[in-house]
């Protein structure tokens, strides 16, 4: 037996083991927008060789087109090595405030986007970073370091052109600090986001799609709020969604493809693009790329089923206004189909089967019996772009699938594949199906609805004393220490928890263990309790709930070898004042 390995975990309105990475904070224009003199014009522009995107894009779409279905992710971009620090490159320029601006012009010749990796990213405390091309048109940003970056890296939304424009200002109280900053890969995309004024028809979505913004989709708008498309390692793309869980407690599970590509590697280079929408009807463009956040948590996949599972640092802003869609894993035929996505990372479309779908036997690539298998569409299609969107029955408008791929097209609007949730739903490990994280509350249900997080509660507050755990801004503010003593868990690895204004929390330790604390205020209430379930009989563990505001609460431990027992505490804590 080895010495006892301790993990202490801190929530706060935050996953835990959700890694630090940078972030936007609330948005502004870039300092240099409101100076007289910051002419762009004056500013270093380093020009990179120039690549031939349009050959790029065809030998993208040869290797899939030559590939069996759901073997290759889609690609939208190049990635180029570069090295530019605030050193080296740019032009610097000190501001009357006493605080310093660094610009930097990169060009990248016949891109028609660009985005950026810039490692490591580690800027003082206070300063700020944006990205934007030179018309200004979109702009992305202020980003900010974290003090405690595990692994310090900012992946850029993209910017239209070929040409985009880095700024970082650093205030007075830190103007000669080591910026922090390294520009060390150029993303040269050659398909997909595309200047107004960009004219190629190769790469925009097929005429045939259905913007959500047609009447047809009005049954279907809270689907469409929940789907959004990511970038991965600045080159590849997917659609996917936010989905729901039995808890109901808005944990930003996304839900997406496993031939995506995203691992527990390399979740941290996502970028999510929200209600990216045509404004009117049939217009296919025009949609606002403003929405963006980024990063995600790998939690589980299954090629098989050719699912992803990924969790978001945090819910979504709520100015974007997202939903959480519901699930069906019955297993019953729906009668027919519909499809929300972002065909060619364009705006979103929606399309419609209106045939009973049908299960996949002998497709090469797939495993027989594993997707659902739309024969045509009659209205609408999929596209390169659109693989992880969810397939959804018309008659609950719940998912039951997740698109793999297919050959339909503008051109034929036959035959795509979806994963079945009913296959990817069981079986396996915790990091192999979708049931330990949509099904916390361990319901056995077969469908659950979708989740509104402006429908929620807002949660009940009150005055903390000697007796009562409260909550703190409407969330409960707990820190938990876990210690395993038979040496075959690793504590580092317990992850998955979370928080909300009902006060559930859910912890996950991949195949051993697993654990939910639910916390009821008790203002209104009848009481509060935990209840503890072990997988293993082989689990040793001792397991300590602390309230950050009034002190230890309760301990509890579970012997070596012995079986687990759920354990239910309701006398733990008085009732609200």
């Amino acid at each position: 037996m080895r010495a006892p390995l301790l993990l202490v975990v801190l929530l706060v309105l935050v996953s835990l083991a959700t890694p630090a990475m940078a972030t936007p904070s609330q948005a502004s224009q870039p300092t240099s927008f409101s100076l007289p003199t910051a002419d762009l014009a004056e500013v270093d522009l380093q020009t990179l060789p120039a690549l031939d995107s349009r050959a790029l894009d065809a030998a993208e779409r040869a290797a899939r087109r030559n590939a069996p279905i759901g073997a290759v992710a889609p690609r939208f971009a190049e990635p180029v090595p570069v090295d530019f620090t605030p050193y080296d490159s740019g032009t610097w320029q000190a501001l009357d405030d006493g605080s310093r601006l660094w610009r930097l012009r990169l060009r990248s010749p016949g891109a028609v986007n660009l985005n950026l990796a810039l490692i490591p990213f580690r800027p003082p405390e206070g300063a700020r970073l944006w990205v934007y091309g030179p018309d200004r048109a979109v702009v992305h940003g202020p980003f900010v370091g974290h003090r405690d970056h595990d692994l310090p890296e900012l992946w850029t939304p993209l910017v239209p052109g070929e040409e985009i424009v880095v700024e970082l200002v650093l205030p007075a109280s830190v103007a000669d600090a080591d910026p922090g900053v390294t520009i060390s890969r150029l993303h040269h995309g050659f398909r997909g986001l595309r200047q107004a004024t960009q004219v190629d028809t190769r790469d925009g979505q097929g005429s045939c799609n259905n913007d959500v913004a047609c009447a047809e989709a009005d049954p279907w708008r809270d689907q469409t709020r929940a789907v959004a498309w990511f970038t991965l390692n600045g080159i590849g793309a997917c659609s996917g969604q936010l989905i729901n869980n039995t808890l109901q407690d808005g944990r930003p599970y996304f839900l997406t493809a496993f031939h995506c590509g995203v691992s527990a590697n390399n979740a941290s280079t996502t970028v999510f693009y929200w209600q990216v929408e045509s404004p009117t009807c049939g217009a296919l463009s025009g949609g606002d790329l403003s929405k963006t956040t980024n990063g995600a948590t790998w939690r589980a996949d299954d090629p098989a089923t050719d699912f992803a599972l990924l969790e978001l640092p945090a819910q979504p802003p709520a100015d974007f206004d997202v939903y959480y869609v519901g699930w069906d894993i019955s297993g019953a035929v729906p009668q027919g189909a519909v499809g929300i996505h972002h065909p060619e990372l364009q705006e979103k479309a929606i399309s419609f089967d209106t045939n009973p779908l049908t299960t996949n036997s002998g497709v090469p690539g797939l495993t027989d019996g594993t997707h659902w298998r739309v024969g045509n569409w009659e209205d609408g299609t999929t596209e390169p772009g659109s693989s992880g969107s969810c397939i959804y029955d018309p008659t609950n408008q719940l998912c039951v699938g997740i698109l793999t791929g297919g050959f339909a097209s503008c051109q034929d609007l036959r035959e795509d594949y979806y994963g079945k949730l009913a296959v990817a739903w069981s079986g396996g490990s915790t990091t192999t199906r979708l049931q330990s994280w949509l099904d916390p509350a361990g319901l056995g249900v077969t469908s659950f609805s979708g989740y509104d997080p402006s429908d929620a509660p807002t949660g009940t507050t009150c005055t903390p004393d000697a007796d009562t755990m409260c909550l703190r801004d409407g969330r409960f503010l707990i820190e938990v220490t876990y210690s395993d003593f038979d040496g075959n868990v690793d504590a580092a690895q317990v992850a998955n928890a979370g928080t909300s204004d009902s006060g559930l929390f859910w912890f996950f330790q991949p195949d051993n263990w697993e654990l939910l604390v639910k916390v009821l205020d008790g203002c209104g209430v009848n009481g509060n309790y935990w209840v503890f379930a072990a997988g293993t009989t082989n689990v040793g563990w001792l397991l300590e709930i602390t309230d950050l505001d009034n002190g230890t609460r309760w301990t509890g431990t579970n012997p070596l070898g012995q079986p687990a027992p759920a354990i239910t505490d309701t006398n733990a804590f008085a009732t609200c004042p």
